[in-house]
């Protein structure tokens, strides 16, 4: 697994907040609010599956990660529902493969649940207050950041791989010191 920071999920969030804005300034006149704030919310969180994709080691689930974004969306567009249907399905799918490649027990999911809907409560209370797209993602994208410091299953199998490659170069170390031992006795009771 790459190496996770809050540094370089604040980055994340600072370069898809930027996108966002530019490209609602841009398309919203073009193709009107709606329609530009549900595409880019798509592509915002395609982008976003793809970065935590890439942070993981694992490599099994990746397509299917890819093809189950790509049929919500799908649905998405096909029924067309609240803007914060839309939100809230986003924020799930992404808590959902972040359990699947980071977690390994409830606790830990449902820490990162809460941090998800806490995200996204702050983004909505920001839309609201400062009306400024920017201000919104990066709070939520920030948020977001912040699940570096969930403890994840790597954390725990990490550890065990540590003592157990511990354990394993003491047991050679045992060994060798034991047949150099036993044959430094061997020459001894020949010479005698």
């Amino acid at each position: 697994m790459n190496t996770l920071n809050f540094w370089r999920g604040a980055g994340v969030a600072l370069i898809l907040s930027l996108l966002g804005a530019t490209a609602f300034s841009v398309f919203s006149p073009l193709f009107g609010t709606a329609i530009s704030a549900r595409v880019i919310i798509e592509s915002l969180s395609l982008i976003y599956l793809l970065v935590l994709l890439y942070q993981t080691s694992a490599r099994s689930g990746r397509l299917l990660s890819l093809a189950s974004w790509l049929l919500m969306s799908a649905l998405l567009f096909l029924f067309n529902p609240t803007i914060l249907i839309w939100l809230t399905a986003q924020v799930g799918l992404i808590w959902l493969i972040r359990c699947l490649y980071r977690y390994g027990n409830l606790w830990t999911a449902a820490t990162d649940a809460i941090l998800n809907g806490l995200a996204l409560m702050l983004s909505l209370a920001t839309a609201m207050h400062t009306h400024s797209v920017f201000l919104s993602l990066w709070c939520f994208f920030l948020m977001q950041a912040l699940y570096v410091y969930i403890p994840g299953k790597c954390s725990q199998r990490c550890q065990l791989t540590d003592t157990t490659a511990n354990t394993q170069a003491g047991s050679d170390n045992f060994e060798r010191a034991y047949r150099t031992a036993e044959a430094a006795f061997k020459r001894l009771s020949a010479r005698s």
